[in-house]
């Protein structure tokens, strides 16, 4: 009995100006999708600790609009801001929520909404650093029961 092998090769890219030209480029050359950060990191989510109004001046990120649908679901993997990290402390020193914490959650949640609302194949999730990841993989688990239609990498 012959088992067949599929390889699937992708294409990481850090900063996509013209997603469209770069997704046309990298099928051509043979490549299966491309991952893409969801947000741009000038697009941030606003800290509500450091007082920055929630008004921004970009959107949050590119336009779905900006392609067909189907290369949305076919060959583009989002990647997640690398500085969410949601395991950082729950309680600052006296008790109080930790303001990072929960910007780190709503940050999660809000890009892994995106990506489902994108329809996207799969999530690149940044290597996460040594440490208790309890609380980031108690999110991912609750993110993926609600949006199950997508994997996480």
């Amino acid at each position: 009995m012959s088992v067949k092998r599929t390889l699937v090769l992708g294409k990481d890219e850090t900063c996509v100006p013209n997603l469209p030209a770069l997704l046309t480029d990298v099928i051509g050359d043979g490549f299966d999708f491309v991952s893409v950060p969801l947000v741009h990191p000038r697009n941030r989510r606003d800290c509500a600790a450091t007082g920055v109004s929630a008004a921004r001046p970009a959107a949050f990120t590119r336009s779905d609009l900006l392609m067909p649908s189907t290369n949305w679901t076919r060959s583009v993997v989002g990647k997640l801001s690398p500085w969410i990290w949601p395991a950082i402390e729950s309680a600052g020193p006296n008790g109080e929520q930790c303001p990072a914490r929960r910007n780190a959650e709503d940050a999660l949640r809000q890009e892994l909404a995106w990506a489902s609302h994108l329809s996207l194949p799969a999530v690149l999730f940044p290597q996460l650093p040594a440490g208790d990841c309890t609380n980031t993989a108690r999110l991912v688990n609750q993110c993926v029961q609600q949006l199950p239609h997508y994997q996480i990498w």
